[in-house]
């Protein structure tokens, strides 16, 4: 692409969409304003799984894997525990050879990024928040929330500011109702030995969110939950926690030798059955503040990432094109409708049978039983999915093909 280097990019917000939108941008020769109103390295409630589809996206980023591979815990299967203690594997532990997943804190993953970030872009403005985005038809005016004065402008503004984004809801005029989030708490605990596999489970107080306990070390796991609104309107996030942390018989002896090494942290999670447009008039906005979380299994990491370089290489497009227009931004629309939305509504179904206890509590049972059944849930359960993808051989292929098993 030609004549970027004089186009101005700003990306607002410095998490993996935001570092990744930023890192694309300046491969592409575009000049990048990266800002956050955090400090890094700073902390994010997350499981902190970093599966394999992650892993494919740093070709576009040109980080080797195995930089990121160094800073995780090796992951090599997962278990589901259904209402009634149902188990249902995926991999192996001793698959050792095949592991290509990691879990790693999100302190030191969104670290790594905005360091890399940090040395692409030509202005890096940490620490400080973004009060006011003003568009005059051609470039956007912004305006710190400090008495800096500073006005910094862009020709195509990126926002990655989260959950809880001031730009998507000011600029796209983007709802925040519970029908379309979950809630999440997280609280680190150290003990063990843990083994290298992730475990949910689907507390039936919890449905359709589950607890979750995941590895980051030998001797430390990520523990959490993700609940809709319905689950803590009686009883608080906090007490809720506990109360199935301290009386799930399988959650209780996986931590039986673990003690919490800091307070639980929460935090709302935007899931990508959001309705509206993503796209503005010069405008982008991806991750977490265009509400790209899975509305099944929460994970919205390589939605972020994919979003952050896909808004990158559309926007770059546009300015290349000396426009960014709605008209111009609309491929970028067009891309995650056609990419990513397939993958949230196929979740959003998977989620039905799971949100009443006695359906999902049959669906463990049935996959405990039947293995394509198994393999059917484990295909749907988190996984990108092309426009009817139902209807192609090849899922179907794959299904019959795929490995999973009844757990121990």
């Amino acid at each position: 692409m030609s004549n970027l280097q004089n186009k101005t990019v700003a990306v607002v917000g410095g998490g993996p969409a935001g570092s990744a939108a930023a890192i694309r941008c300046a491969i592409l020769g575009c000049r990048v304003l990266l800002i956050d109103k955090a400090r890094f390295p700073r902390d994010k409630v997350c499981g902190d799984g970093i599966p394999a589809k992650v892993l494919n996206l740093l070709s576009a980023l040109h980080i080797p894997q195995e930089e990121v591979a160094a800073l995780g815990y090796p992951i090599y299967g997962m278990t589901l525990h259904g209402p009634s203690a149902q188990k249902i594997a995926l991999g192996s532990p001793q698959a050792f050879a095949r592991a290509g997943s990691f879990c790693i804190p999100r302190k030191i993953f969104d670290h790594f990024l905005f360091e890399k970030a940090r040395a692409r872009a030509n202005c890096v403005y940490s620490g400080r928040k973004v009060e006011k985005a003003e568009w005059n038809g051609k470039r956007w005016l912004l305006t710190f929330a400090d008495a800096s004065g500073e006005k910094p402008e862009a020709d195509l503004l990126i926002a990655a500011d989260g959950a809880t984004s001031l730009l998507a809801r000011k600029i796209l005029g983007l709802p925040t109702g519970e029908a379309h989030r979950f809630w999440g708490i997280r609280q680190y605990f150290r003990g063990g030995p843990f083994p290298p596999l992730v475990r949910m489970f689907y507390d039936r107080r919890l449905l359709p969110g589950y607890f979750w306990i995941f590895p980051v070390a030998e001797n430390r796991v990520n523990v959490g939950m993700m609940v809709p609104k319905a689950a803590i309107e009686t009883v608080p996030i906090q007490k809720l926690f506990e109360q199935v942390r301290q009386t799930n018989g399988e959650v209780a002896r996986y931590l039986e030798n673990a003690l919490p090494e800091e307070a639980a942290k929460g935090a709302p999670l935007p899931l990508g059955t959001l309705p509206g447009t993503r796209v503005s008039e010069g405008f982008v906005a991806i991750g977490d503040a265009a509400s790209f979380v899975n509305p099944v299994t929460g994970g919205g990491i390589f939605s972020a990432m994919l979003s952050g370089i896909k808004a990158a290489e559309f926007g770059a497009k546009a300015l290349s094109g000396k426009t960014t227009s709605l008209e111009a931004l609309l491929e970028y629309e067009r891309w995650w409708r056609r990419t990513l939305l397939p993958g949230f509504r196929a979740a959003r179904w998977l989620a039905r049978p799971l949100a009443d206890f006695s359906r999902a509590d049959a669906l463990f049972s049935k996959m405990q039983k039947y293995r394509l059944l198994r393999n059917l849930f484990f295909a749907m359960y988190g996984q990108p999915l092309s426009r009817f993808f139902y209807l192609r051989p090849d899922f179907w292929a794959r299904i019959v093909l795929m490995g999973s098993k009844a757990g121990k």
